[in-house]
């Protein structure tokens, strides 16, 4: 949190990509423009990379090939179940603002971010960076030949829930980004209710 705190202020989660943990400097920079802030790990490690909790691996086929039964226990779900914990945490904080939580995700933190909005109605804005939907209908996944299950493509695929998503969202992507390519980010953004707002540039880090 900033200091010397005299009224209520906004707040933000912020959601690492993959191979990620919860960044100090993260939260920090975001305390400097007045924010409180949480990172959190979705991997269950501290922040020195320890594990301290169940390790769930992403980029491997089974994080599409989710069977029904398996559905609570995917890194997907699990999660985006961190990230809402994280809004619940900041909402119960005295100095919080809680009309006012936002929530900034990138890359994989960008997919769980474009769940989130969807079924977190105590969020107020987004900043999606990279992350989108539909990755079964184009993405690196889909041309290196993994399978996506039914279970996975009607459940923890965003474009499930973005169409709840009626806050305003910044989307940031470049246009050579082979993980979550410009149609399937472009299909995503447009199916939110909420102001859309994007930025596509050459060489986005």
């Amino acid at each position: 949190v900033p200091d010397n705190i005299s009224t209520k202020i906004p707040a933000m989660v912020l959601v690492h990509g993959g191979g990620g943990k919860a960044y100090q400097n993260w939260a920090k920079q975001w305390a400097g423009y007045g924010y409180a802030a949480i990172s959190m790990n979705l991997y269950g490690k501290d922040n020195e990379g320890n594990q301290v909790g169940y390790l769930r691996h992403i980029d491997t086929d089974d994080d599409f090939d989710v069977e029904e039964t398996k559905l609570f226990d995917s890194w997907h779900y699990q999660a985006v179940a961190a990230i809402i914990r994280a809004v619940s945490f900041l909402e119960s904080r005295s100095e919080v603002d809680k009309e006012k939580i936002g929530i900034m995700g990138i890359s994989w933190g960008g997919y769980n971010t474009a769940v989130t909005v969807g079924v977190d109605e105590r969020l107020s804005a987004a900043i999606i960076v990279y992350g989108c939907g539909e990755l079964y209908k184009n993405s690196v996944w889909t041309r290196e030949g993994h399978v996506f299950s039914e279970t996975y493509k009607q459940q923890l695929d965003p474009a499930n829930y973005l169409p709840n998503a009626k806050i305003p969202i910044l989307w940031l992507n470049n246009n050579t980004d082979h993980f979550f390519p410009l149609d399937s980010y472009q299909s995503s953004r447009k199916l939110t209710k909420g102001k859309n707002y994007a930025q596509i540039q050459d060489n986005y880090a």
